[in-house]
């Protein structure tokens, strides 16, 4: 896997800004799955976990719902720093706007709005810059998002859905990131949106229609729990689990889902043989695999990243029909110059992969399958040459492994992150998103991220949070109604210090124990209790 100073920190912006299985084949249902003692597990582990069998209930606020449509211009508000008030644009609101964000610490506003009930509401910023700036709206000391304003030089406004306000005096203020704002108003309306979510219409068969027994059932077991509860994800750094067990020790449960990547089966100077004998031991313990794929360019100056390797997509793309073509016709094709030499070594990278992948197959074991991911942001080669490149790609891939290799145990987790880089409702199963943010920023439950995930898959998909720098608040996505179908925290400084214990940096012991034992999450051992259960009936 990469280091940490590898891996790449994104934070999706809101949805307006800018515009397990192991024991057998069993169903597991999730309507009655809180209030189970924690018991054993089938890991093993070699240290006695520090927690008792408490489970901390939901608390989540009661919501009133009202109409509402408030206003502040910010020229009222409270200026701090260099901020001052002008009129020199047009088309402004009140008697002006406020300018003058420079990027010192000291600039601020602030405006205060009375906000008539606990709920959801819709805040819309009227803004102004004559080159492009991001910045940070924040809402009462929390960070809401980052936004964008487009270099127009006149007031376009820009929304962030569904953001949870308590009654009373709401603070809304900007924290600069490039400055360049002019900004002249807030307005607040009441949300509704979000209160129609529904998780029933996400789908429960596989798109692949000779998806495996195994791969058929996980599916199902994961369309059952969605809605109700959060599945419980970790990424492992190695085959030894340490950021598993060190959970354990905490907590007093497992995770559910055990992610690995599968990037060093092709890359020739790392190869990780322990990798998939790891994932089969979790499998076979009850637990789910998943894998996502740092695939090393399959050329010289080999990198993932795209400013790091000569490689480039769009010399691989071709309209010749290859994706089940045999070596041999492939070299064929490529003696011909019917297809380049980039291409040939696509596909003979997706073989080498999919060599480890049979394995899985040939063990039974479904995996939980993310690959290509992150494609919208460019920085790996996979994405860097455009949507129409990627999407070939992808396609390839998913009929390569499926129509060629058979490879029928695998449930296509798309994380492409944009729309443009959409692949269509035919070729993945789960669509997810990738949410990084700073340390000291409040994690809540990215309910802007599910929202613009949950309007592109039309609702049809299970929505899950692939990696995250630290586990989403369970009582805030149960409150936002953005329940993600499972989390996956990322390993390194984000779980575990170099001393091997808890960071803490991203969250705190406390934390960890109330997520893991929570009436919203799904740990481990109790979704092994379900499938026995199941079996039992």
């Amino acid at each position: 896997m990469l280091t940490d100073a590898q891996k790449k920190r994104w934070t999706w912006i809101s949805t307006g800004v800018a515009a397990i299985l192991g024991l057998s084949l069993v169903w597991v249902s999730c309507n009655d799955n809180r209030g189970i003692p924690n018991g054993n597990t089938a890991v093993p582990t070699t240290e006695t976990p520090g927690t008792t069998e408490k489970v901390y209930e939901l608390d989540i606020p009661a919501i009133e719902q009202k109409n509402a449509e408030l206003s502040a211009e910010a020229e009222e508000g409270r200026l701090y720093g260099n901020l001052e008030v002008s009129d020199e644009r047009e088309s402004y609101s009140g008697d002006g706007y406020v300018t003058g964000f420079d990027g010192d610490a000291d600039n601020k506003v602030v405006v205060e709005i009375e906000v008539p009930a606990t709920q959801h509401y819709d805040i819309t910023l009227c803004a102004a810059a004559d080159e492009e700036v991001r910045n940070t709206l924040l809402v009462n000391g929390e960070d809401i998002g980052e936004f964008t304003i487009a270099g127009k030089g006149e007031f376009l406004h820009v929304t962030f859905h569904g953001v949870f306000i308590e009654a009373g005096k709401a603070r809304l203020s900007i924290e600069e990131i490039d400055g360049g704002l002019d900004l002249d108003s807030f307005t607040l309306t009441n949300n509704t949106d979000l209160y129609e979510i529904s998780y029933e219409d996400a789908a429960s068969q596989p798109v692949n229609e000779d998806a495996s027994p195994e791969a058929k059932a996980l599916l199902r077991n994961l369309a059952s729990c969605y809605g109700k509860t959060m599945l419980t994800g970790q990424y492992a750094s190695s085959a030894q689990n340490q950021e598993l067990e060190l959970i354990h020790n905490i907590t007093g449960q497992y995770p559910v889902i055990r992610f690995g990547d599968l990037g060093s089966y092709t890359d020739k100077d790392t190869e990780n043989a322990e990798e998939i004998e790891a994932a089969i031991a979790w499998s076979r313990a009850g637990g789910v695999v998943g894998f996502m794929w740092y695939w090393t360019a399959p050329m010289e100056q080999g990198s993932v990243y795209a400013d790091k390797t000569d490689f480039r997509l769009s010399k691989a793309v071709t309209g010749e029909d290859i994706a089940q073509l045999d070596p041999e016709e492939l070299q064929e094709l490529l003696d011909q110059r019917k297809i380049s030499a980039e291409c040939y070594a696509l596909v003979e990278s997706i073989d080498q992969v999919a060599g480890q992948l049979a394995r899985l197959k040939d063990a039974d074991v479904p995996v939980l399958w993310r690959p290509l991911h992150e494609a919208g942001g460019g920085w790996y080669w996979w994405g860097s040459d455009g949507a129409d490149a990627y999407q070939w790609l992808w396609r390839l891939l998913y009929d390569r492994l499926t129509a060629y290799h058979g490879l029928n145990n695998l449930l296509w987790v798309w994380n492409g992150q944009s729309r443009d880089y959409y692949v269509g409702q035919a070729y993945y199963d789960i669509a997810s998103i990738d949410v990084y943010l700073r340390a000291d920023a409040e994690y809540g439950s990215r309910y802007g991220q599910f929202q613009w995930l949950y309007a592109l898959t039309e609702g049809e998909k299970l929505l899950a949070l692939s990696e995250c720098s630290r586990i989403p608040d369970v009582d805030a996505i149960f409150r936002d109604n953005a329940v993600w179908s499972f989390f996956g925290l990322w390993y390194g400084d984000y779980l575990v210090g170099q001393d091997g214990t808890l960071n803490g940096k991203y969250i705190s012991t406390d934390d960890l124990i109330k997520y893991y034992n929570s009436d919203g999450t799904l740990s481990l051992s109790e979704y092994i209790k379900m499938s026995q259960k199941s079996l039992a009936n």
